[in-house]
């Protein structure tokens, strides 16, 4: 599957605004994530929880289920006051370390990624569902010869210099308006690999608050015209052959199976019973097409 965009912009999607209750007042959290290039919070998010589009998506929604996609927004530490190296371990980077996000961590080479040209100047754009005051934003590029496909993500992967460091921003309204935009103009490292994936990790840390945000965004470099060489198919792998369901049959997590006239993969190890076909159990089963 060929799991990356071409794009120069992020894309307006609809907003979720949090209100609290006029009898029960509650803290309000800021809530956001990358929208250029994209977090895989908000990449899952926009392919639709329910039936993810990309492998990714699919497993992390099998690992961490639908409601931390829905919640997009929400990758947050409420008590991290700078402390983001001591609170989240290795390998969990991507979650901040929460157990409700884990699937973003998963190590994988096919995670949805955005291609940006070598040593490009280009605007990362954070989409702020709830602004709140910034006391900075700052983004880390993973170093030259890092694999996401086969190296879980930890701390000492990142550039020890920040991508960028911006410091009490707004967003472009001037005003922290809901589903506001901060820009934050960087340029990419000249000594990458074109056709390489590295991850860009992102902290948003509040000022009046110790509340802070984390996000993963996947890239591949790209040459100067923003291009990026397909992935050559292997050609030992042999072509798929998809059978029709059939109760009695044990299917393996991942396999496809006809029914119907459509398209269904299977979510888990299991053997089929006859009254679990496929459109009747979407726990084990998650349509295709």
């Amino acid at each position: 599957m060929k799991a990356f965009n071409r794009v120069v912009c992020g894309a307006l999607v609809g907003g979720v605004v949090l209100l609290g209750s006029v009898l029960e007042p509650k803290p309000v959290q800021g809530h956001g994530a990358p929208e250029f290039p994209k977090s895989r919070s908000y990449v899952c998010f926009e392919e639709n929880p329910e039936n993810p589009k990309s492998d990714a998506c699919e497993e992390a929604v099998d690992v961490g289920g639908t409601q931390a996609f829905y919640d997009w927004h929400e990758v947050n530490i409420r008590d991290a006051n700078g402390r983001h190296r001591e609170l989240i371990p290795d390998g969990q980077l991507c979650s901040a370390g929460r157990e409700k996000y884990k699937g973003l961590d998963l190590v994988r080479g096919d995670w949805p990624a955005q291609i940006i040209p070598t040593g490009s100047n280009f605007d990362f754009i954070y989409r702020g569902a709830t602004p709140h005051a910034v006391k900075y934003m700052r983004g880390y590029i993973t170093k030259k010869g890092f694999d996401p496909a086969t190296q879980p993500l930890t701390w000492n992967d990142l550039e020890e210099t920040p991508l960028f460091d911006a410091q009490g921003i707004t967003t472009t309204d001037g005003k922290d308006t809901a589903n506001g935009k901060y820009v934050i103009s960087t340029k990419l490292p000249d000594d990458r690999e074109v056709g390489s994936r590295a991850i860009i990790y992102m902290i948003w840390q509040r000022s009046l608050s110790p509340e802070a945000f984390y996000a993963c965004s996947d890239i591949i470099i790209g040459d100067s015209n923003g291009n990026a060489p397909t992935p050559t198919p292997d050609p030992t792998e042999p072509a798929e052959n998809i059978l029709p369901w059939k109760a009695g049959t044990s299917y393996k997590k991942g396999t496809k199976v006809t029914f119907e006239g459509s398209t269904y993969k299977s979510r888990l190890d299991h053997t089929a019973g006859q009254y679990e076909k496929p459109p009747w159990r979407p726990d084990m089963w998650r349509l295709k097409d």
